[in-house]
């Protein structure tokens, strides 16, 4: 039997993700929306628009506490 979602998109659980990554974060998000895709690939993982969208929210929301 499989795991429901067993190959879901991953939640970046195995990528390290800092500030350097909100740009080219937000430039895949944004070529995934125009090609109307909820997937896209970053650092040789399948990320989720919907999550990618919140991981830069809260990495601005840190840079702005930093700065």
């Amino acid at each position: 039997m499989t795991k429901p979602f067993q190959k879901s998109p991953s939640s970046l659980e195995k990528l390290h993700i800092g500030f350097s990554d909100i740009a080219p974060l937000k430039k895949e998000i944004r070529l995934a929306e125009k090609e109307e895709r909820e997937t896209f690939t970053y650092k040789g993982e399948f990320v989720l628009v919907a999550y990618a969208r919140y991981l830069v929210q809260y990495l601005e929301g840190l840079a702005k506490e930093y700065q």
